[in-house]
């Protein structure tokens, strides 16, 4: 059965269903032998051909274009894809596991139970070091301002943010060395997305080559150009004394008044009124310093320098 016919069955069903209920019998009603039809269509064409309202004939048999959305909403305004790439949580989760790699092999379990709160080894979405890496990189992420490279992450910067087997210097001093390697060898796999003259809160949104000064993403001071922060040096610079200049190494200025959170003393040393200075071993003291722990270790509740994590627990 045709869809027409069938259509034509069912409104004849309805109609007859609803004259029914009416109390009218359909066989009572009137039929027309057809000559008063013919005399109508006469009778319509004498009145005049000029039929504004005339509607085409339709064949209910013709099957019905299919709609597609993009053919309806043509004026909608074109949304910016983000690029593939790793997610936030998946970059944050490979980092917790390399940091960890090292804690399991140089930290025994009563230290591991310490240092849980913020390195969960066996449950990453509950430590401190995940959420605030996810807070750092969800929004430029999910704004388009950054992507991932996956595969550079697991071929160039994972293997590299672990010391040497059994090379266990204290977490104080892994901590500083974590942040180094993590410099050197993974900075590239943060591509920035955005371009010379466009907003920026942080240097790794902006494309290769820029960084970002005032919001802006903009070309990099070299070292010895003015600064006014660390973000508007060229990669492995410091923005100390308003210059950008290496980070210091032992004996050299350092700025106790900066508020970033990288340091600007070189891995393996610490920032007091004198300078950088080497990170204090076991039973020396440790006075505060800002965003860095002195020690080789970790500082304990007499203020002094523990033995942490630095010797391998097998």
């Amino acid at each position: 059965m045709k869809h027409a016919e069938a259509v034509l069955i069912i409104t004849a069903a309805c109609l007859a269903g609803c004259w029914q209920a009416a109390g009218i019998d359909l066989r009572d009603l009137p039929v027309r032998d057809g000559s008063e039809e013919v005399e109508e269509s006469e009778a319509d064409t004498a009145e005049g051909d000029d039929d504004l309202f005339d509607v085409p004939d339709v064949d209910l048999s013709d099957p019905v274009p299919d709609l597609e959305l993009d053919d309806i909403f043509t004026d909608d305004p074109a949304v910016d894809e983000v690029p593939p790439g790793m997610s936030a949580e998946a970059f944050c989760t490979g980092l917790l596991e390399a940091f960890c790699q090292h804690l399991t092999s140089c930290c025994g379990d009563l230290e591991m139970a310490q240092l849980q709160a913020r390195y969960n080894c066996d449950d990453p979405g509950a430590s401190a070091f995940f959420i605030e890496c996810v807070d750092q990189m969800s929004p430029p992420i999910e704004r388009g301002m950054i992507v991932i490279d996956e595969a550079g992450f697991y071929e160039s910067c994972r293997p590299m943010l672990t010391l040497s087997s059994g090379d266990c210097p204290g977490i104080g001093f892994f901590t500083q060395m974590f942040d180094e390697l993590f410099e050197t060898y993974c900075a590239d796999v943060i591509v920035g997305l955005v371009t010379e003259g466009d907003y920026c809160t942080s240097r790794m949104e902006c494309e290769g080559g820029l960084c970002c000064s005032s919001g802006t993403c903009t070309g990099c001071k070299e070292a010895g150009m003015e600064c006014t922060a660390n973000d508007q040096c060229a990669a492995g610079r410091r923005c100390i004394d308003h210059a950008c200049v290496p980070p210091s190494g032992p004996e050299e200025r350092c700025d106790l008044e900066d508020e970033s959170t990288v340091s600007d003393c070189m891995a393996g040393t610490w920032c007091n009124v004198e300078g950088c200075r080497q990170l204090q071993v076991a039973g020396q003291p440790c006075p505060p310093s800002y965003g860095v722990d002195p020690c080789r270790g970790m500082c304990g509740p007499e203020g002094l320098c523990l033995e942490f994590c630095s010797v391998s627990p097998s």
